[in-house]
């Protein structure tokens, strides 16, 4: 049995390093041998630069993601064009030309 940051004790396959309270040493091979929950998502987060905080929102938050990437590649292919009038259309034909 180990006790997690809130003070209750579980089995080791139920807590991952980081549930440990902070007096604890981390050790990647001894939570192996006790078969302790891989922590994926700070492996991960180190791995590409992503806070775990962001890839967690990510996970949670999957629709709204979908949505803003799209939003995001439609943006990104689309070129935005100026609506309003211009001012001196006379001279914006002549710089066109030239």
């Amino acid at each position: 049995m180990a006790t997690g940051k809130d003070g209750k004790f579980y089995k080791p396959n139920e807590l991952r390093l980081n549930d440990l309270p902070e007096q604890f040493e981390r050790n990647d091979q001894l939570a192996d041998l006790l078969r302790m929950k891989k922590d994926v998502i700070a492996k991960l987060s180190e791995e590409v630069g992503i806070s775990s905080e962001d890839i967690d929102l990510l996970r949670r938050y999957p629709k709204e993601f979908s949505q803003w990437k799209a939003q995001v590649v439609a943006r990104n292919e689309k070129p935005e064009f100026p609506t309003r009038s211009v001012a001196n259309p006379i001279r914006r034909q002549e710089k066109l030309k030239n």
